[in-house]
């Protein structure tokens, strides 16, 4: 972190002025450089199918978090990105954290993820060490669809 701003003595005005332009040049040095950090993502194209779903999870809340959340509802698909990146980067993925990143209420999401254990979408391990937490993931299969199609949406442009 940069210097600490002195408190505990008296200031005169000008002291007080050169404190809060100091403030709010750090406060616009950090939106600056969160917004930078914000756009740089979308500027360049994905180097891994995993870099693409990060993309596109990314740029679903973004857009969650302009419009709402309940008028984009793809529960299963927000399900199955995140699936994918947590399997990628072997990740135990908990059912109530994918109720998390469905984005949407924990009874819509409980309902989705049976849909797609019916539909072999995903596969249910019981954890060890604690019976009451089941870990989900995808199956092998789906994941391998899943590959594919993030490839294909950079028009096979992603290095394997």
């Amino acid at each position: 972190m940069g210097s600490e701003i002195p408190i505990n003595r008296r200031h005169s005005d000008d002291d007080l002025d050169a404190l809060t332009e100091e403030v709010f040049a750090r406060i616009k040095a950090r939106v600056a450089r969160g917004k930078q950090q914000a756009e740089e993502p979308f500027q360049t194209i994905p180097q891994s199918s995993v870099e693409m779903a990060q993309r596109i999870i990314r740029e679903r809340r973004l857009r969650d978090k302009a419009f709402g959340s309940d008028l984009f509802g793809e529960p299963i698909w927000d399900m199955m990105l995140d699936l994918f990146v947590s399997g990628e980067m072997s990740t135990q993925v908990s059912i109530s954290s994918l109720c998390i990143a469905a984005s949407v209420p924990s009874t819509t999401a409980l309902r989705q993820i049976q849909l797609m254990h019916q539909r072999g979408i995903i596969q249910r391990t019981p954890d060890p060490k604690d019976h009451r937490r089941i870990f989900v993931s995808m199956t092998p299969q789906w994941r391998e669809s899943l590959d594919q199609l993030l490839s294909s949406m950079t028009g096979g442009k992603i290095a394997r």
